[in-house]
């Protein structure tokens, strides 16, 4: 019974240690031949308000409102600039390999402490 468990220990360590050094194979290859991500596609904003079509009624609004509406301009503006500088497909490549790592970080352990008891000679005495 013991000896079934290191060896499904070893297999899913080994398993752990085929798929993630397959993944970085093929990204390492995809680079290198120049495979291209799939196009990106996001929808368009709705459209803004110009000045002429501003709310008619503008001027009856609290100051904690305009407050309000000052900072939600504000953090709009800054989540459309992060969301300019943000790369889909770099990210989605950074975290294939991130996952790949980490795959690797856990199979290698698992493998290396069960494999050595399959094979282990037991010497009767």
């Amino acid at each position: 019974m013991v000896q079934l468990y290191f060896v499904l220990a070893s297999i899913t360590g080994l398993i752990l240690l085929i798929i993630p050094l397959v993944s970085l194979f093929e990204l390492g290859l995809g680079k290198l031949i120049g495979v291209r991500p799939y196009p990106e596609f996001t929808a368009p904003y709705p459209p803004t308000y110009t000045d002429s079509q501003k709310l008619a009624d503008i001027e009856q609004l609290t100051e904690s409102q305009t407050q309000a509406l000052a900072r939600w301009e504000t953090e709009y503006q800054a989540w459309q600039d992060a969301q300019s500088k943000y790369n889909q497909a770099e990210q989605t490549f950074r975290r294939e390999i991130a996952q790949s790592l980490a795959m690797l970080l856990v199979g290698i352990p698992v493998f290396w402490i069960h494999a050595p008891k399959i094979f282990k000679k037991e010497n009767p005495d």
